[in-house]
């Protein structure tokens, strides 16, 4: 391992006395890392919990899946029902306490046994309102733990071969939608396809803004020969939908937009 390694491996050698550990692994980079360096320095006592929900997108599970079979942990699946949650239905400022605590309650329903790691990274903002689920359910976070960044988590997912290494960061399908309307699952369906399209179209780091029946979509700078070529697909499926485009906006790199 790199020096950056290192402070993982260290963090886990603490944590030896520990039975077991199950790791919140999203698909997303950060959490892949902790798997990957859970599983090499504990073996078998250590597990991967994935959760599915409305607000999960089918790559995100797919890549969850894959990352896993890849670094030969061992997998466990749930689903949870966000929507059954009213205060989540809302869609108002506590909606994501709300989400990270049934997650972190299921995890623990899957692994009740282990101590539970997510991937929050120390560039992550420490007021999200899902930082205080993780304490709530005493969830530790290597990664921020270690004092390890996004750049720094990236290049520790190269070193160790990961597949997502680059894959660009992720938020839940909720955040799509226009915070203080009610949730529709009818609009989650409609963003996650949307963006599914977007993706088979070769676009990276895509986000789907639903506003009513109006859809803006954000795609990378430098996406002109994609959008070029995709248009009329785009177009047609956004139509197919019952919505009416209001326009694309160009993307602006950064790990922590949602």
């Amino acid at each position: 391992m790199s020096v950056l390694g290192d402070r993982l491996e260290q963090l886990f050698a603490s944590l030896d006395r520990e039975e077991r550990v199950a790791v919140l692994l999203s698909g997303g980079v950060d959490s892949a890392v902790v798997a990957a360096c859970a599983f090499a320095a504990l073996g078998g006592r250590a597990v991967a919990v994935t959760l599915r929900s409305e607000f999960t997108s089918g790559c995100d599970a797919e890549w969850a899946a894959r990352i896993a079979a890849h670094i030969g942990i061992a997998h466990l699946f749930g689903r949870v029902r966000l929507l059954d949650d009213p205060g989540i239905l809302a869609h108002e400022s506590d909606r994501c306490l709300r989400c990270k605590r049934i997650l972190c309650a299921q995890a623990r329903q899957l692994a009740p046994d282990a101590l539970l790691l997510d991937g929050t990274n120390a560039d992550d903002d420490p007021a999200r309102p899902g930082r205080r689920a993780l304490r709530e359910y005493h969830v530790r976070s290597p990664l921020e733990e270690c004092g390890l960044g996004k750049h720094h988590v990236r290049e520790l997912a190269e070193n160790l071969g990961l597949p997502n290494a680059n894959r660009p960061s992720n938020s839940c399908l909720a955040t799509r939608l226009i915070a203080g309307r009610v949730i529709r699952r009818e609009d989650l369906a409609r963003v996650a396809r949307v963006e599914e399209v977007l993706r088979e179209e070769g676009f990276e780091d895509v986000r789907a803004r639903l506003d009513d029946l109006k859809m803006i979509l954000e795609i990378p700078f430098g996406s002109e020969p994609l959008l070029e070529k995709a248009h009329a697909r785009i177009m047609q499926t956004i139509k197919g939908l019952g919505l009416t485009l209001a326009g694309y906006v160009y993307r602006a790199s950064g790990e922590n937009r949602t």
